[in-house]
């Protein structure tokens, strides 16, 4: 048994079918095979041509890509150990670095990261007037500077007399007071 996961333009998973089946949807280009196929040999142990199949293959485990005009499908063996794992997530990763959002046709929904989330476009800022720039200079508060560090003092040497330790709390400094005065 395979599973496979497809790469494909569109974000609506009802015009997932028509995309693999060949039709694509009014409103949706087809994929730049050549550029897939150059992140798929930049960040995957994936190999293959651009026209053929790209494939891994790990003893009786594979994962085997093939990029279409309208679609990328992924498809492993079921069973495989951890590096057919990691070639797969690999895989995976590499269609939403292309850009392709990742469905799962299995469970019907999309791959986690998927489906891209639109950039939203930079605002342009606009230009500001002369008489503009001249008020934020005016507004702008100076930058203080840095103060410059101190340099490090040597350290004392420990002195070598004896003194009476001083008491740790002044509780216990009281408690000596009363039994002098009793003492006496």
């Amino acid at each position: 048994m395979s599973i496979e996961y497809y790469g494909v333009v569109t974000a609506d998973p009802k015009r997932v079918g028509d995309s693999v089946e060949g039709n694509l949807p009014n409103g949706i280009a087809p994929i730049d095979v050549a550029a897939v196929h150059a992140v798929f040999l930049a960040s995957t142990a994936l190999r293959g041509s651009v026209n053929g199949t790209l494939k891994w293959e790990g003893g009786s485990d594979y994962v085997f890509v093939d990029l279409r005009p309208n679609y990328v499908v992924v498809t492993h063996n079921t069973g495989g150990d951890d590096d057919q794992l990691f070639v797969v997530m690999d895989a995976l990763n590499a269609l939403n670095q292309a850009g392709l959002n990742v469905w799962d046709p299995m469970n019907g929904k999309w791959f986690p990261g998927s489906p891209l989330k639109a950039k939203k476009p930079a605002k342009a800022k606009a230009k500001p007037t002369p008489k503009a720039k001249g008020r934020a200079k005016a507004k702008a508060k100076p930058k203080a500077k840095a103060k410059p560090k101190a340099k490090a003092k040597p350290k004392a040497k420990a002195k070598t007399t004896t003194k009476k330790p001083k008491p740790k709390s002044k509780a216990k400094a009281k408690a000596k007071a009363k039994a002098k005065a009793l003492a006496k």
